[in-house]
């Protein structure tokens, strides 16, 4: 079964817990780049010729994507228990 074969098979109630978890994903990739961001310059300080550092699309979705899967690999069973119990 391809990918998209698998997001069609969701019922609604899985979609919204794909959704919220990638949204908790995202929010915590956000959260990491801005602390790394804030190393990086107290880190340089005032240093003229340092790069600067950007959060670039890319990266953040990336990251995102992995904090998901930890997410749903840490909270697996819990997520099913609560489904089975809504249907």
């Amino acid at each position: 079964m391809n990918l998209g074969h698998w997001l069609n098979s969701l019922d609604a109630w899985d979609h919204l817990v794909i959704f919220l978890l990638f949204g908790l994903g995202f929010y915590a990739s956000r959260k990491t780049f801005q602390f790394l961001k804030r190393i990086y310059e107290k880190k340089q300080k005032e240093n003229l010729f340092s790069p600067t550092f950007r959060i670039t699309p890319l990266p953040l979705l990336g990251l995102a994507i992995l904090y998901t899967i930890i997410l749903y690999q840490f909270l697996g069973d819990f997520i099913n228990i609560v489904l089975e119990q809504l249907r």
